[in-house]
């Protein structure tokens, strides 16, 4: 079946020999002196048989990377096996030479050395390494395109792996016979092989068999058109030869996924492919691989239409496949360069190419049919001097004594003649052999050379590394040491500011006792230590909000707010506050246009508030003449911007940076006097701002003043103003002539400052130190409303609460709390509470609440119990 093939596909049989000349492995040729250096140090750190071990281990592992260096320990490991008469030894260093000429592409060299290789194993009966020397057979007349011997060679190794029960060499010879059908061209009989190959490396766990198998599954199905499935197979053979480390392996793989992405014309991915497998080739060094890669990237380039890259990696390629000699992919080469120069229209270099491919097709192609001539030319005149030495034998005798008479002189020329060119070609020698070691020295230097300067560049990129961390530690070293000057600074900032009102609210109240003090002082003492007081807890709350801050507990509640009611508020608010602080020349102003007079947004109003105050309070603590402007303006549909604007001092460009971090608190150097506060308003007006999904900055130059500017989301809210939204007048005249109230509190100075805020009221007043005493009330009182403190003894408020709703009453209940987070509120809320004061309660805040409380009972007194508690 065979031979009727190879006989009527000619042409398929020619493309496939071709094909198979371009692609087998050869290997760059090593340095013979580097060579020469390891083997000294073989022999110099061991002796006997275990220096010819590591000889022929040696040759083995460089068979497939250095040639050269494999063939020179082979030769070394054969002369030391026949000092110490180890055949066995000597056979398969002999081997090893056989395959080196193989891998080297000098087949000749390589059948004769297989032929004298035989028949040492059969003298001595070596059966194992017969089968490495068919498996070398088969692979040669397979290049050779002799399928019938390689298929002979192969099934005789098959034999011999059956008879010995080789089942470590069974994967190999299956794969490799799998080659030879593949290179005629038969890849369905070819796959099977594969396929079996693959199961045998499998049983066998011989994972480099497993990657070998897979690559050439790939390859058959990347010919029959199974892209998908080439892939698969040939990015699983990567996986296994990259874990191995197998880099002439990896190459080959990479190459032929290149080539699949190619058939698929998907060019930029192939490149990648052909670029990473070129870098491999080029670390083996393998040159072929490495021009044939630049090749296959250029054709890429090429199809692409990218005339310039394509040009570039064909030059490449072709210069490396010169400096090999390895024409057949010159006459690749030089095909696809006359189709560029074409594209181009270059046609002087098309043609030049073309020419160049046509004589180097010519010339590889007819190397077979010129090596038959030459070899026929040979006998021919073989024969011819055979007859010609006869008939000159029978003339010489005729001639013989005329011979005898030829001179001495004459004998005498042609001694000197052989002579001189003896010394000729003496010094000849000795010229080139000096030549040589010139050369290699030359080499070793400039490999010399470039290993100091690899060295002195690690050097200098561990020397950046190290000065890259060094800095990055001395960074975050002055970021340590100034976040501790911060905030030491900041509790000796904080012991400052809170002894300071609280020296002036003990002093003060000490001297209200005193009988000494007149009335009209102490007047002005009272109006004092409430002012320190709201200082004092203006303080707190900056200190209290940051660390609800921090802790991730500040909860947003939003509603809708009408922007300019809040504004009103803080206008009037801060134009009491600027007579308090002796700043009246200061106009406050609010700018905001008349259309937006009712513009309401969806966000929390307490936090805005607290955000425009504190930037008020800022600009008027640091204004100290001229005005304060501050409003609001639509910026677009969607966001609406918030502006604080003062006349001030501004703030120095080196503070600027650092203005909204915590803890920062900046006083001008010609200033005198130190400003009270915290350093955490800005902050905490950055932190509210952001939880608003906001955005705030400013503007701001030394000695002309500062604008701030915050935005928010303009979410409208359609809503109609209430009565209660625009009621913030106190009920400072409230009746509870005929209500009863619980004071639920366990500290006496509480209850009494209660009773104080109540007394205009007329409320019956019941004082309770505990829950207990409060559930007891009820039971004996009928109460209109409960002022309930969360923090008691025995039992707390909230058990309290959650007593009272499980036995069904609704009385109100308002909360009095210490506590400012908001989960605390909430969990009051969900026990059943109507609403909450948070200490220190102000008088107005108590009244508005418990006005607006009882109104709502009033409103739905048929819904609420003012019966007792329990029910006999």
């Amino acid at each position: 079946m065979l031979r009727s093939l190879c006989l009527n596909n000619k042409i398929l049989i020619a493309f496939m020999c071709l094909y198979l000349f371009v692609f087998s492995p050869t290997n760059i040729k090593a340095d013979i002196h580097n060579g020469s250096d390891s083997i000294s140090k073989i022999l110099s750190q061991s002796s006997g048989s275990s220096k010819l071990d590591l000889l022929i281990k040696s040759a083995d592992e460089c068979n497939n990377t250095n040639a050269d260096l494999s063939f020179e320990y082979a030769n070394t490991a054969i002369g030391i096996a026949k000092k110490l008469n180890l055949p066995k030894k000597q056979l398969s260093a002999e081997v090893i030479i056989g395959k080196t000429y193989f891998i080297k592409g000098d087949y000749t060299n390589a059948i004769n050395q297989l032929e004298k290789t035989l028949s040492l194993a059969h003298s001595i009966n070596d059966s194992t390494h017969l089968i490495d020397i068919y498996q070398v057979y088969s692979l040669i007349y397979t290049k050779l395109g002799d399928f019938k011997k390689a298929l002979e060679f192969s099934q005789n190794a098959f034999n011999l792996i059956d008879k010995l029960n080789q089942q470590s060499k069974l994967a190999d010879i299956v794969r490799e016979t799998g080659n030879i059908y593949f290179s005629f061209g038969e890849a369905p009989v070819a796959l099977d092989f594969y396929q079996k190959s693959l199961t045998i490396s499998k049983e066998n766990n011989n994972q480099i068999g497993v990657s070998k198998a897979l690559n050439n599954i790939g390859r058959i199905y990347g010919e029959l058109g199974a892209l998908s499935k080439a892939l698969d197979y040939l990015n699983r053979s990567l996986e296994i030869k990259r874990k191995y480390d197998n880099k002439l392996g990896v190459a080959n793989t990479l190459l032929n996924i290149g080539t699949i992405y190619f058939r698929q014309e998907n060019y930029s991915t192939a490149i990648q492919y052909f670029l990473q497998a070129n870098s491999y080739y080029s670390k083996v060094p393998f040159t072929e691989g490495v021009s044939n890669s630049f090749h296959f990237a250029g054709r890429c380039y090429l199809n692409l239409k990218n005339y310039e890259q394509a040009e570039a990696f064909f030059a490449k390629a072709r210069v490396l496949a010169n400096n090999a000699k390895i024409k057949t992919l010159l006459v690749e080469i030089s095909l696809r360069e006359s189709e560029l120069y074409a594209e181009i229209n270059n046609y002087e270099r098309a043609y030049e190419s073309l020419y160049k491919y046509k004589e180097l097709r010519d010339s590889v192609f007819s190397n077979e049919r010129r090596n038959l001539l030459l070899e026929l030319d040979a006998k021919y005149n073989l024969q011819a001097k055979e007859k010609q030495i006869l008939l000159l034998s029978k003339e010489q005798e005729l001639k013989e004594t005329q011979k005898k008479k030829l001179s001495f002189w004459n004998a005498f020329l042609i001694i000197a003649a052989l002579f001189l060119t003896f010394f000729i070609y003496f010094i000849h020698n000795r010229m080139r052999f000096r030549a040589k070691i010139n050369q290699k020295l030359l080499e070793e230097i400039n490999q010399r050379k470039v290993i100091e300067e690899e060295l002195q560049g690690h050097q200098e990129h561990l020397e950046a590394i190290v000065e890259a961390r060094t800095l990055a530690l001395k960074i975050a070293k002055e970021k340590a040491e100034e976040s501790d000057m911060l905030k030491t600074a900041f509790l000796a900032n904080m012991s400052h500011e809170i002894r300071t009102p609280m020296n002036a609210i003990v002093g003060l109240a000490n001297l209200l006792v005193d009988s000494e003090s007149i009335d009209t002082d102490k007047k002005d003492f009272v109006h004092l230590i409430h002012s320190n007081s709201e200082i004092l807890m203006s303080l707190i709350n900056d200190i209290i909000d940051i660390s609800i801050i921090e802790s991730g507990q500040l909860k947003i509640n939003k509603t809708p707010v009408f922007i300019s009611e809040v504004l009103e508020e803080l206008l009037f608010f801060f134009n009491q506050e600027k007579h308090k602080i002796n700043k009246s020349h200061i106009s406050i102003t609010l700018d905001y246009e008349l259309s937006l007079t009712f513009h309401s947004i969806l966000t929390d109003k307490k936090r805005l508030r607290q955000v425009m105050s504190n930037l008020l309070s800022n600009a008027l603590k640091f204004t100290n003449q001229g005005s304060i402007v501050f409003g609001f303006k639509l910026t677009n549909s969607q966001t609406v911007t918030f502006f604080v604007k003062d006349t001030g001092k501004g703030i120095l460009p080196e503070n600027q940076t650092s203005i909204f971090e915590r803890f920062s608190k900046y006083n001008r150097g010609n200033d005198s006097v130190l400003l009270p506060g915290t350093g955490l308003g800005l902050a905490i007006c950055k932190e509210l701002v952001q939880l608003l999904a906001g955005n705030i900055w400013f503007d701001s130059q030394p000695n002309l003043g500062s604008s701030f500017y915050f935005t928010l989301p303009n979410i409208y809210y359609d809503s109609v103003i209430s009565e209660s939204q625009h009621s913030n007048e106190s009920n400072l005249e409230l009746n509870l002539s005929n209500k009863t109230i619980i004071v639920a509190e366990d500290v006496t100075s509480n209850f009494m400052l209660i009773k104080a805020y109540l007394n205009r009221t007329n409320a019956n007043l019941l004082w309770a130190k505990d829950g207990t005493e409060v559930i007891s009330m009820l039971e004996n009182h009928v109460v209109n409303l409960i002022l309930l403190d969360i923090q008691m003894p025995v039992m707390d408020g909230m058990k309290t609460i959650e007593v009272i709703r499980a036995a069904g009453n609704k009385i109100p209940i308002i909360i009095q709390t210490a506590f400012a987070l908001s989960d605390e509120i909430e969990k009051c809320f969900s026990a059943g509470c109507d609403d909450y004061l948070t200490k220190p309660i102000k008088k107005d805040d108590l009244i508005n609440k418990i006005s607006l409380v009882l109104s709502n009972q009033e409103n739905n007194s048929a819904n609420l119990l003012t019966s007792p508690l329990f029910f006999h």
